[in-house]
């Protein structure tokens, strides 16, 4: 068991080093930031990292009082995000279906929240020998991620 100081440094080596990982891929070091995240210009839409014990996901995230009708206008290009999945999916660590639609996703804050992800399993965030294997799934997944949202993001403003 770790005590929280343990914790906090762990979780701290994690992402520097997932920082220096994205450093080495060429189409983000050019990049100003790694990844748009919380910056979407989309109004409580977030794209986001859930790193567990067990698993990760790579999340899309729509929140607020418009939620419904945001995550609606999003999921409408269901196909899009399919495609950009689809060949991950092929690797076979990505549990099926490959993109995971959920209009009414419990965060374990007890929030609900709507979220379309995808999501890897077996894999330890204690044991750092698996962390190269979350950085690569968090990496090429949310570059895929990004690119989708950018469209459906100018589609969804467009008709908004």
């Amino acid at each position: 068991m770790y005590s929280k100081e343990e914790k906090r440094q762990l979780k701290r080596d994690f992402w520097t080093g997932f920082a220096d990982h994205c450093a080495a891929i060429p189409a983000l070091a050019r990049r100003k930031s790694l990844f748009m995240l919380y910056n979407t210009k989309m109004k409580g839409v977030e794209l986001k990292f859930d790193v567990r014990r067990d698993s990760v996901d790579v999340v899309l995230e729509v929140n607020g009082s418009r939620r419904m009708e945001t995550y609606g206008r999003i999921s409408a290009y269901r196909v899009l995000f399919d495609e950009a999945f689809a060949p991950f999916a092929q690797e076979g660590c990505v549990s099926a279906p490959a993109v995971i639609y959920s209009p009414d996703y419990t965060r374990e804050s007890g929030e609900v929240v709507s979220r379309i992800y995808v999501s890897r399993g077996g894999l330890d965030f204690h044991r750092r020998a698996d962390w190269p294997l979350f950085y690569d799934f968090m990496a090429s997944r949310m570059m895929a991620l990004e690119s989708v949202f950018r469209e459906v993001r100018d589609a969804c403003s467009s008709t908004a």
